[in-house]
């Protein structure tokens, strides 16, 4: 199945991309720069291609991992 994950360069999202992989799975690997590394059947993709543009065909999941990345992230996004 054809996935896309966002966060996929920090510490769980390689953990989700390499599970994904081993299990057979391939697809589309977001952050805020195209995450190295990935395995086979993976594309990086910056954050900014994916949102200016329609969904990656043949994507089935979605798995979300990135947090706010707009200055106020943290606790002071909540207070």
């Amino acid at each position: 199945m054809e996935c896309l994950v966002t966060g996929a360069a920090g510490f769980v999202g390689r953990g989700v991309i390499e599970a994904l992989a081993a299990a057979g799975h391939g697809g589309s690997a977001t952050g805020r720069s195209p995450p190295p590394r990935l395995p086979p059947g993976w594309v990086g993709r910056a954050r900014g291609a994916i949102l200016a543009a329609p969904a990656p065909a043949g994507i089935g999941d979605i798995v979300h991992l990135e947090e706010q990345q707009d200055g106020a992230g943290g606790a002071a996004a909540f207070a």
